[in-house]
Order: structure tokens, then C-alpha cells, then sequence
């Protein structure tokens, strides 16, 4: 049997997708998590909107992305 390679992810939607996947989390309660609307985090995932100072930090602290790749 042989592995899939697993992608990496290179962009800060990627990576946000990838913790959601990693802890199981619904988009809806990853909002409540970083404390934004639904609607917010699905332009973040979508790329339609840059992340704010405050959602970077919630980002850092919550999700453990770290600021390198935040700032990216």
C-alpha cells in the first residue's frame, strides 16, 4: 500500500482550512472560535477578504498559525 503525499498548505486560506480539518471544526464554529460572522470567514476562505490585525492575533493564539505564515 502506498501513501498520497499530503499537500502543504501555502496560503493562509489553506492553512485555515487545514486546522478546521485538523480539529474537526464546522466553518460556522470556527467563526464563533475567532469571533467573526460566518459570512467574514467565508470571504477569508475564499480570498474576497484580507484578515484584520485582531483575527491574525485570534489566528496565533487559537489556532497556533504561526506569525510567519500569518504574515506571509
Amino acid at each position: 500500500m502506498q501513501l498520497m503525499p499530503v499537500h502543504q498548505p501555502t496560503t493562509l486560506p489553506e492553512m485555515i482550512q487545514y486546522k478546521m480539518v485538523k480539529r474537526r471544526l464546522k466553518q460556522k464554529d470556527l467563526a464563533i472560535l475567532l469571533e467573526i460572522s460566518a459570512a467574514r470567514l467565508s470571504e477569508i476562505l475564499s480570498g474576497k477578504r484580507r484578515i484584520t490585525i485582531d483575527v491574525a492575533k485570534k489566528l496565533y493564539e487559537r489556532l497556533q498559525v504561526s506569525l510567519g505564515f500569518i504574515l506571509k
